[in-house]
């Protein structure tokens, strides 16, 4: 099977000169019914190129570990931050992978310290990389922007900025973007409009103070999108309200958001909404009432009075209303996958 195939070879079989670490990936045709060939340094490369269905993937990287591998299910579209996976891989010397692996890549620290090494990877074979809570410069993204195959970028916590983000412009199949707790500012709502085909978006725990999402209009595969926690106000929740495609919207912890936004969120076809520690309250009943969509709407339950909820529930009867105190978001699970 593809997990059995896949294994990783020795760390001898690589060259260091001084501080420079040489990277490189290839391709090796196994013999039938017999483990793959290693190409060794020298080799003529006659054979057919990556995409062909007959040759395995080699990856050769450092000695040192530079993260991990996953292996994506070949049919899944890696718009999350962390696909399903079938397997995993220590990124570490020499790396044998089955034939038109879809590759998930996790960097460590020593992994981005080395990012230029990744320039040598197959482009064709990486759909997302995972570099949360690393040091993440423009510079880095600039890297990260040859492979052009990628379709999940998780950049939590990192030190991107919206110049780093413009940066990725090449990425024109990105499905899903993680940028919570980063440096982007409120003009990265223009940058995030050069993925035509982006899905989900996080954007939680920055400061995007005045920030105009109207951008985000064009993309008509735009689904998910958090903005929890970004000093989000009325006007914004504006034009929010012209992204149609939109059917989840996590925008928890804007105290500046009030009932006024409530006939704004009600012109879109929300499938699950989170409004939690936010100024909305009763006066927005009507408004949300009309919102026949809902499954899943999280509301702040000191906001509403023991009569307003079952106004609510009245008005909603196919809607799981959550009313509460925590602020730790709705359940994954609640959630239908992207399609």
């Amino acid at each position: 099977s593809d997990m059995n195939f896949a294994w990783t070879i020795g760390s001898n079989l690589f060259w260091c000169a001084s501080s420079l670490v040489i990277f490189s990936a290839f391709v090796c045709e196994p013999a039938h019914g017999a483990p793959p060939l290693i190409k060794t340094k020298g080799q003529p490369d006659d054979g057919p190129s990556l995409g062909s269905s007959k040759k395995a993937i080699v990856l050769q990287f450092p000695d040192k570990s530079m993260g991990t591998i996953f292996l994506i299910p070949k049919r899944h579209v890696a718009d999350e931050s962390e696909p399903p996976t079938e397997s995993k891989l220590e990124a570490k010397g020499m790396v044998v992978l089955p034939p038109r692996s879809k590759i998930l890549l996790k960097l460590n620290f020593e992994g981005l310290e080395n990012i230029a090494a990744l320039d040598k990877l197959p482009v064709e074979n990486v759909f997302a990389f995972n570099l949360k809570r690393l040091l993440v410069t423009e510079k880095d993204c600039r890297h990260l922007a040859r492979f052009k195959n990628i379709e999940s970028l998780e950049l939590q916590s990192s030190d991107v900025t919206s110049d780093a983000i413009k940066a990725l412009a090449p990425l024109k199949n990105l499905r899903f973007l993680g940028i919570n707790k980063t440096l982007v500012k409120a003009d990265v709502t223009r940058h995030l409009a050069q993925f035509p085909k982006l899905k989900s978006v996080s954007l939680g725990h920055n400061e995007l103070a005045g920030a105009d999402y109207t951008p985000l209009a064009g993309l008509k595969m735009l689904r998910n999108l958090h903005v929890d926690n970004v000093r989000l106000n009325d006007k914004g929740v504006e034009s929010i309200s012209k992204i149609s495609s939109l059917t989840y919207i996590k925008m928890s912890g804007n105290n500046l958001v009030s009932d006024r936004s409530a006939a704004n969120l009600a012109k879109l076809h929300l499938v699950a909404l989170n409004i939690q520690d936010t100024g909305i309250g009763p006066k927005s009943i009507p408004y949300l009432s009309t919102m026949k969509t809902l499954k899943h709407l999280k509301l702040e339950d000191r906001n509403f009075k023991p009569a307003d909820k079952a106004k609510l529930k009245k008005g909603l009867p196919n809607t799981t209303l959550q009313f509460d105190r925590n602020h730790s978001g709705l359940p994954t699970e609640l959630f239908d996958p992207l399609k």
